[in-house]
């Protein structure tokens, strides 16, 4: 069972199809590259930084008109204060958006 499944018992239906938005991607993920080392960094300034790489990449002006959901998994040794796993947002505009620190 992949973790994916294990973490919301299965309730959670993730798809590759992005039929409701302009951006098709066949797996549904891609992967940026970001100018800038990432260990003892704040994940904000990544979080921003890998916003940025998005809407370059795919000529956005914001990552939530790819998806519906947008899963940001950044690289070891991002810092945030008290150590982290993950977390999202629920409100503020960014409900989209949920970040995880590495393999989490």
């Amino acid at each position: 069972m992949v973790r994916r499944q294990v973490c919301v018992f299965s309730l959670l239906k993730l798809s590759n199809s992005f039929s409701n938005h302009p951006f098709n991607h066949q797996t549904g993920a891609t992967t940026v590259t970001i100018n800038r080392n990432a260990l003892g960094v704040s994940d904000g300034i990544i979080r921003n930084a890998v916003t940025s790489a998005l809407n370059a990449q795919f000529a956005v002006s914001s990552p939530s008109l790819l998806a519906d959901h947008v899963m940001y998994c950044l690289p070891p040794g991002t810092f945030r204060e008290g150590g982290w796993i993950g977390y999202a947002y629920i409100n503020g505009g960014f409900e989209w958006l949920s970040v995880y620190n590495d393999e989490w």
